[in-house]
């Protein structure tokens, strides 16, 4: 196999480029250590955890709308004021819309740097394997 520098000049290529892809593949696999369960069992945690806690944190968030609405709406109900009473159902669905939408972006904002977080994990061993 033949390569041209950058003085015109050919060079032959060195031992290790002329073996076939599979046989320099197997070698670099060979060379890594297989993780036990007992290794991984951490990680599965954490990733397990940090799930349950996200689930947790958005159906917290669900529940307090629920419940505010619920709460507003008793409260402006027994209001004795007749403009409250007739916009009762207008208030509580614009506040809770309200209250909705900052709670998204809230947690967007989170999904974000975890996201972020985890493709800078993921980068770190990924120029390996190409």
């Amino acid at each position: 196999m033949r390569l041209f520098a950058a003085g015109g000049d050919t060079q032959f290529a060195p031992e290790s480029l002329r073996k076939p892809l599979h046989l320099c593949l197997s070698r670099t696999k060979a060379a890594h250590e297989k993780l036990t369960w007992r290794d991984r069992l951490p990680g599965y945690f954490i990733n397990i955890s940090s799930i349950l806690f996200m689930f947790g944190v958005t159906c917290s968030a669900v529940f307090s709308v629920i419940i505010y609405r619920i709460t507003i709406s008793a409260l402006m109900a027994m209001s004795p004021d007749p403009d409250v009473k007739s916009n009762v159902r207008v208030t509580v669905t614009a506040t809770a819309v309200i209250i909705n939408l900052v709670v998204i972006l809230i947690l967007d904002e989170i999904y974000g740097m975890v996201a972020a977080w985890l493709t800078e994990l993921g980068e770190k061993g990924t120029p390996n394997y190409f």
